[in-house]
């Protein structure tokens, strides 16, 4: 089954512009319908940025803290064993893993307009409740 948001996740993103969404789907090699639906492109887009997450790591900083610290406990312990912080526990511990992804994964990159760090904060929700569901399942 794909993912799908729900109601109360859409209502917090449904103000994201189109143009966004189509460069985050273009970053996570996601190919722009020919009319674009941002839920349904967003829907697909959560899936592909956690198989990004297991394979790079995802570029928390230092401002996604206090959104970090508010997840449910199940679904932040769900990131964190994708992310897989080895300096510290908790919220710093995925902070300074995100760093360090940052620095090995996207050096050279144009980070100040990045798609997925620009968008991070907006989709951790979705993200960890995903991450949760395939960690329970053993995916």
């Amino acid at each position: 089954m794909s993912f799908q948001f729900t109601e109360e996740e859409w209502d917090t993103l449904e103000g994201i512009p189109e143009d966004d969404v189509v460069a985050l789907s273009a970053y996570l090699s996601i190919v722009k319908p020919e009319v674009v639906d941002r839920r349904a492109l967003l829907e697909q887009c959560i899936p592909r940025a956690l198989r990004h997450c297991r394979q790079h790591g995802l570029p928390f900083t230092r401002y996604d803290r206090e959104e970090l610290e508010a997840l449910p406990p199940h679904q932040f312990q769900a990131l964190e064993r994708i992310q897989k912080p080895l300096l510290f526990k908790g919220a710093r511990g995925m902070i300074v893993a995100g760093r360090l992804a940052w620095l090995r994964y996207y050096k050279g990159e144009e980070l100040d307009h990045h798609p997925l760090i620009y968008m991070l904060p907006s989709l951790l929700g979705p993200l960890s409740r995903l991450a949760a569901e395939k960690v329970g399942s053993g995916d």
